[in-house]
């Protein structure tokens, strides 16, 4: 269709069955596409955005798809009439992080919570998406843009304001940190970028940043495997593909890398995404 939006665009999220996409979008309404009929559906108005609140996500057997209004997490149920477990024990004000683990067990919720004095931490909790119990609960005081977990559901790693963690969902504990050392206010929230991602084998770890190196991690010892340089501006976007072979990275110089992860080698450049 031409429906455009007049918002930014910060969530997306295909469908498992690619019939459906679901766009998260900051001050205008946030949709659902039938991508067979062209259709869309509004999934929460414009008055129940603010500027992080726009995380949409399916969970791995296409049943549900989770979304943040600002009341909220809220759920579609794409497999039957069941409500979706009660989420309340996620002691969270303002809910913009929302994510299934790839085993379809448990679903990261995250967001602020002010003190008396009206400052912002940040809480993750994961929970059991059958029953609703938590399984972990972790809290920073820095802001966290995006949350990702390991494809054998073990971990969850969390980055935002140049601070990199990640927990094992175990024992609740924190097994890596990692910090640029570059004030956070340096450019807008954040010097790791929204970009985090585990790679199919699990075996690293990538994130970007506000300096536009991309940095990839061992996660037998977490040690540095490379830090790739090639992005002129900030790199706010990384993914493996699917044999764990090449990771790609997308920066705000409008350019795509595609690395070796084996070498650390650039191995193509996709020039011309300006949108």
């Amino acid at each position: 269709g031409s429906d455009r939006f007049a918002g930014t665009n910060i969530g997306l999220a295909f469908s498992p069955d690619g019939n459906y996409l679901a766009v998260g979008t900051s001050f205008v309404e946030s949709k659902l596409w039938d991508l067979k009929s062209g259709q869309a559906t509004i999934l929460s108005p414009y008055e129940s955005h603010l500027m992080y609140d726009a995380a949409v996500t399916f969970s791995p057997d296409g049943n549900w798809l989770g979304y943040t209004p600002i009341d909220g997490p809220a759920f579609k149920n794409f497999g039957g009439s069941q409500a979706y477990p009660d989420l309340t024990k996620a002691d969270v004000e303002i809910t913009y992080l929302l994510t299934f683990s790839p085993d379809n067990q448990t679903i990261a919720i995250g967001g602020s919570v002010f003190n008396d004095a009206g400052i912002a931490n940040t809480k993750v909790y994961v929970i059991n998406h059958q029953n609703g119990e938590v399984k972990a609960e972790f809290s920073r005081a820095l802001h966290i843009d995006d949350i990702t977990f390991s494809l054998d559901g073990s971990m969850l790693a969390a980055d935002g304001q140049g601070d990199l963690s990640v927990w094992s969902l175990q024992d609740g504990q924190e097994v890596f940190n990692f910090s640029t050392g570059v004030d956070s206010g340096d450019i807008l929230y954040y010097n790791i970028g929204k970009g985090v991602s585990f790679s199919p084998d699990g075996k690293f770890l990538a994130a970007g940043s506000n300096q536009g190196v991309v940095y990839l991690w061992n996660t037998s010892d977490w040690s540095t495997a490379f830090q790739l340089e090639g992005h002129e501006k900030q790199s706010v976007s990384v993914a493996f593909s699917s044999d764990g072979r090449l990771l790609a990275s997308g920066g705000m110089d409008n350019a795509i890398l595609l690395w070796d992860v084996g070498t650390g080698i650039l191995v193509d450049t996709l020039l011309g995404h300006t949108g």
